[in-house]
């Protein structure tokens, strides 16, 4: 799984995110994207220093791009970048 910095993208990763909201989070993303919910859980909450692939945080910012075609997966995908990154994505 390769690691990348999000800023360079413009999304610095906050170190210091509620991690029980996340889980919260990512339980109801769980609904629409399986895979990505479980991954999201594995980089930034599976122990040690977070960190965030390319390919997740790539599908994040699709899934909070949507225009309202999946609204509901669009809403947990800017409430998760705004707990990580300071600010919805998108």
């Amino acid at each position: 799984m390769s690691t990348f910095d999000p800023q360079s993208r413009g999304f610095p990763l906050r170190k210091n995110f509620d991690r029980t909201a996340l889980e919260k989070l990512l339980h109801n993303l769980q609904e629409f994207d399986q895979d990505l919910a479980r991954h999201l859980r594995e980089e930034l909450l599976g122990g040690g220093s977070p960190t965030l692939s390319r390919s997740s945080f790539e599908q994040l910012l699709h899934l909070s791009q949507t225009n309202g075609i999946y609204s509901p997966a669009e809403d947990l995908a800017r409430s998760i970048g705004e707990l990580l990154f300071g600010r919805p994505l998108g």
